[in-house]
């Protein structure tokens, strides 16, 4: 009975067996390899065949563990000796494979860095590492190029320029080696040539900076610590207000190689051709900003000049009569008779015209059309406009003198149309102080009521730069025009334009708030006179206005006292006809005009200045745009100086 029970047991035991040994024999690992050698820090990647496995499902594992670093199939050797590591199925361990892992410790030789640039002259520590070995002695170098650079221990010296490649090698083993590029460049240096430059606001210098070994300055970059102060434009620096700034140069690439200025900026000391200057020398006699005339009282003193046409030639355009007599307008056109006859004329190509030219610009002024009572028209100049003799482009006498140039007109000047020449590209006007011949195109007509709605606004600027452009239009001092409301530090403004068929129409343009304008007229004041005046210094001297950017004696002077609301008459003789304003003398010397506050203006024979002071010396100064001595614009001067001297015939106050 038990001998049978034992024959049972072994025919189960073969039956189970042989079943687990079945299932078993479909998985299988199998290392490519039986025995390898690597170094300390070496990786070896363990290569494993598996049937029936994936890797996921592998463990691996090192006896002994001090010896390598075991990351997924990673090895890592980290200590020298002999390990063996082993790959089994986690599931059952009698799956395995196993192989002989032998570290072993090696020199080893790397820089830390691809490559290195040096100055030339400069001497610098190797980037290197070396390991497992009896010291430096056993590393030895290679160059590329022994002209570049020396090798003293484990220093480098630059001792030329140029690119070379320096190989490190361990001697008993030339393949255990690591190679770094050095570029050697000549020496850089930045340098100021002072440490403290002073600059007075406004002044532009170049920066004394000095450079060694740098080619392209444009490699230099700036820092400045406070831009409010100073600019910097490539190497120009312009000095924007007072107060010390200090300018850091360094090189792009190096910044260690770099150099410092300190920059103080000052207020300039004032000189006779500043304003401040004259601001400053009204003490303490006179109160710069203490209000000179009022609103009204200006008001007042414009009447008196409308109220005397015959001696200003100044109309007020808000009062014109509604019509004209006709023999009245064929007078003023007559008046110019003369100059056609007294001047040679030139055209367009500086070609002398004939008796017979001159006669058909005679009559294309249309007198025969002029009806005995006129119906005026109204209109607003759009463009800046050339008040001519004649309804003609052509010149007389010379182009800087041109005795058909009367005056320039203003864009928004307005004027009444009294006649309009026979090719109808002119139109004979009256603006407030000048009548006159004007191109048609630049008159937008409009009615009376709209004339004088754009002259006397609510609401308006005035033009405080000597130009300004608004809408590709320049602008001249002392011109108001219309603003509807403010919006975001920006004036809604009416500019005047005239369509196709040549009647006005009125556009509204943005005009930021800034010192080229300002609301309404300026206070009446000395400080503001001066101001205003000394912002047409050294403009060109323009005959008659000919050109936008200039202006003649008289002309510079009203739009001065336009800014304020003055309403001038146009010539010199005009100016100082103004009844109880306008003094005629004679025998006036230096010490009386010292008696006149400044910004009265006196008067020679067809000429216009303004006394602005006496100066450090006592020597009375004049102000004016003249032609005198070559000097063609507008100048200071002291008197003694002056073409005026001895010559004085009046002078004109406005207080």
């Amino acid at each position: 009975m038990i001998k049978k029970r034992g024959i049972f047991l072994l025919i189960l035991f073969f039956i189970f067996g042989i079943g687990c040994t079945d299932i078993n024999n479909d998985k299988k690992i199998v290392i490519s390899e039986r025995e390898v050698t690597i170094a300390v820090d070496e990786v070896y990647i363990l290569s494993v065949d598996l049937k029936g496995l994936t890797k996921e499902e592998i463990v691996i594992d090192a006896k002994p563990k001090a010896i390598v670093e075991i990351e997924g199939f990673d090895i890592k050797g980290i200590n020298g000796g002999t390990v063996t590591v082993t790959a089994y199925y986690h599931d059952d361990n009698r799956i395995f494979d196993s192989i002989t892992i032998n570290v072993v410790v090696q020199p080893y030789i790397r820089f830390t860095q691809d490559e290195l640039i040096l100055l030339e002259g400069e001497n610098s520590t190797l980037p290197i590492e070396y390991g497992n070995m009896n010291g430096f002695e056993e590393v030895s170098f290679l160059l590329s190029n022994d002209d570049i650079v020396a090798i003293e221990d484990n220093n480098v010296i630059a001792v030329g320029t140029g690119e070379v490649v320096l190989i490190a090698y361990y001697v008993f083993d030339e393949s255990i080696c690591s190679e770094i590029v050095i570029f050697v460049e000549s020496f850089k240096s930045i340098e100021f040539s002072q440490e403290v430059l002073e600059m007075h606001v406004n002044e532009e210098t170049t920066l004394p900076i000095v450079t060694q070994g740098i080619t392209n300055l444009s490699k230099i970059n700036f820092l400045i610590e406070d831009e409010t102060v100073i600019s910097l434009d490539d190497l120009k620096i312009t000095a924007l207000k007072p107060g010390e700034v200090k300018i850091t140069a360094f090189l792009d690439e190096n910044e260690y190689v770099q150099a410092e200025i300190m920059i103080f900026v000052t207020i300039p000391p004032y000189t006779v051709d500043d304003s401040e200057y004259w601001i400053e020398r009204l003490k303490p006699k006179y109160d710069a900003e203490a209000t000179i005339l009022s609103p009204s009282e200006i008001f007042a003193y414009n009447q008196n000049i409308f109220n005397h046409y015959p001696l200003t030639k100044t109309v007020d355009l808000l009062n014109f009569p509604l019509t004209a007599f006709g023999d009245d307008v064929e007078t003023k056109i007559k008046d110019y008779d003369n100059l056609i006859f007294d001047y040679s004329v030139f055209d367009y190509k500086g070609r002398s015209i004939s008796l017979s030219e001159k006669l058909d610009i005679k009559n294309n002024r249309n007198i025969e059309a002029i009806p005995e009572n006129i119906n005026l028209r109204y209109g607003i100049i759009t463009e800046f406009a050339a008040v001519r003799s004649f309804p003609t482009l052509y010149y007389a006498q010379s182009l800087s003198q041109d005795r058909f140039q009367e005056t320039g007109l203003n864009v928004g000047e307005g004027v009444v149309v009294y006649h309009e020449s026979n090719d109808g590209q002119w139109y004979f006007v009256q603006a407030m102080n000048y009548y006159g011949w004007v191109e048609s195109e630049k008159i937008g007509l409009c009615s009376r009521e709209q004339m004088i709605k754009f002259l006397n606004p609510t609401n308006f600027i005035v033009v405080t730069a000597n130009i300004m452009t608004i809408d590709s239009q320049d602008v001249r001092m002392g011109q108001i025009l219309p603003y509807k409301t403010v919006v975001d530090n920006e004036y809604v403004v009416t500019m005047p334009q005239r369509n196709k068929s040549g009647q006005l129409y009125l556009m509204d343009k943005l005009i930021a708030k800034d010192e080229s304008i300002n609301d309404g007229y300026l206070p009446y004041t000395l400080k503001n006179v001066l101001v205003q005046a000394f912002k047409m210094l050294n403009i060109p001297y323009s005959w008659g206005d000919a050109i936008i950017h200039g202006r003649d004696c008289s002309s510079t002077q009203n739009a001065i006292f336009s800014c304020f609301g003055f309403k001038m008459p146009r010539n010199t003789s005009n100016q100082r006809a103004i009844p109880d304003y306008g003094q005629p003398v004679s025998l006036f010397n230096e010490n009386k005009i010292k008696t006149l506050r400044p910004g009265s203006l006196i008067f020679t024979s067809g000429h216009v200045m303004m006394y602005i002071g006496d100066d450090d010396f006592g020597n009375a100064y004049l102000y004016h745009n003249t032609t005198a001595n070559h000097t063609n614009c507008c100048i200071v001067q002291p008197y003694k100086n002056s073409s005026a001297r001895d010559k004085i015939i009046a002078y004109l106050k406005l207080y």
